[in-house]
Parts: C-alpha cells; sequence; structure tokens
C-alpha cells in the first residue's frame, strides 16, 4: 500500500479526504509548512511514495484590502509550497484552484504562482485545479453570472480520490462536475438564495455585499 502524506489535513478539504482514506495528515506542530526545518524532518521521518498538498490560504478576498492577510497568503501558498517541493522526493499532487486559469485577484495568483514553485522544484508532480464549497452554501447570495466547474467539498474530494489514483504525468487537470454558476449549485441546498452579479465584487467584496 502506497504512503501518502496529506497537508492541509484540518481544513475543509483535507477532513472529507480523510474520511475516505488512511492518509497520514501531520498537524502543524509536527510540520509548519513555512519551516524549511519541520519540513525537511518531517520528509526524512515518513518517506512517503506521494504527498497530497492541499494546506492553502484559502480567503480569497481578505488579502485585497488587508497587506497582513496578503503577506499570509503569499508566504502559505508560495513559500509553503516551494518548502514541501524541495524536500519531498516523490511525487507531488498540488490541490489548486480554477481560478488560475484567469487569475482576477492577489489568492488567484499565489495560487498560480505555488503552480509554478511545483513545476520548478518537483521531479513529478500533477496539479489539480478544483473548487469546492460547503454544504449548505455558507453565503446568503451567490454570483449569476460566472461560471464554475467546482461543487460541495462532499462531492469533489471523492474525485480527487479517484485522480490520486491516476498516473502522475507532470500534468494540470481538473476535476469537477460541469459548467454551472454559483447561483445554480447554491439553489441545490438554499432554493431561496439571492442572486449578485459579479460585476458588484469587483467593488465591495463579498463580505461588504452580504451587509447591503
Amino acid at each position: 500500500m502506497l504512503k501518502i502524506i496529506l497537508t492541509g489535513g484540518s481544513g475543509q478539504l483535507g477532513q472529507e479526504l480523510l474520511k475516505l482514506r488512511d492518509f497520514t495528515a501531520p498537524i502543524r506542530h509536527e510540520m509548519d509548512i513555512l519551516s524549511e526545518a519541520r519540513v525537511k524532518i518531517t520528509a526524512q521521518k515518513y518517506n512517503p511514495d506521494i504527498v497530497i498538498h492541499s494546506a492553502a490560504y484559502t480567503n480569497t478576498s481578505l488579502p485585497e484590502s488587508d497587506p497582513i492577510e496578503a503577506y499570509h497568503c503569499y508566504q502559505t501558498n508560495v513559500i509553503g509550497t516551494r518548502n514541501i517541493a524541495r524536500f519531498f522526493k516523490c511525487p507531488i499532487i498540488l490541490i489548486s484552484t480554477e481560478t488560475c486559469l484567469n487569475p482576477y485577484n492577489f489568492y488567484a495568483i499565489t495560487k498560480l504562482q505555488s503552480e509554478n514553485e511545483l513545476k520548478l522544484y518537483a521531479d513529478k508532480y500533477k496539479i489539480i485545479r478544483t473548487s469546492f464549497r460547503e454544504r449548505p452554501f455558507e453565503y446568503p447570495m451567490a454570483f449569476y453570472d460566472m461560471y464554475t466547474i467546482g461543487d460541495y467539498v462532499d462531492v469533489i474530494a471523492p474525485l480527487i480520490v479517484k485522480e490520486i489514483d491516476k498516473p502522475i504525468e507532470n500534468n494540470i487537470v481538473y476535476v469537477g462536475t460541469g459548467v454551472k454558476t454559483p447561483y445554480d449549485l447554491a439553489k441545490q441546498t438554499k432554493p431561496n438564495i439571492k442572486k449578485v452579479s459579479y460585476k458588484m465584487f469587483k467593488i465591495a467584496p463579498m463580505e461588504e455585499l452580504l451587509t447591503i
């Protein structure tokens, strides 16, 4: 049986993945991905066959208005991925985001750069671009004029597990359930959810729109 390390095991996606397979998921105290020393020690300790790197800074809007959050976003997504790619000598599967196709904010740019770090330092890798939401949909409104292949996290997690079992060929794959709007997805769990235009998001973050 393959020895697989999962980073970000306490995160939303990580918790779902752990329900599906017996991954080894070091807690942050054991392996802080921002610590070169801790990553190197963990890599030597477990010597895994594969690493699934799902640890990430995931607030998509806060870095736009808060320089400190922007710093944490960059450190986690870029430097953290660099450390994983440098010190683990096995194939690495990076959980990235579909927004790398058209990176429209700082968060997406850091995720795109995390992909570049993997390409630069890892010998074998697979980049999974996807998107997932909480169930039920966590906001009282959703965009009707943008598109996603994403789905709820309990739907996306099994699809990622299937992708883990496929060959790792230094490629990018998209994991999702077909093109839809966030509004279409949200209606599945909140039938009365309000529509909002993505154009408003360019003026104000979702957190501000919630007060409108």
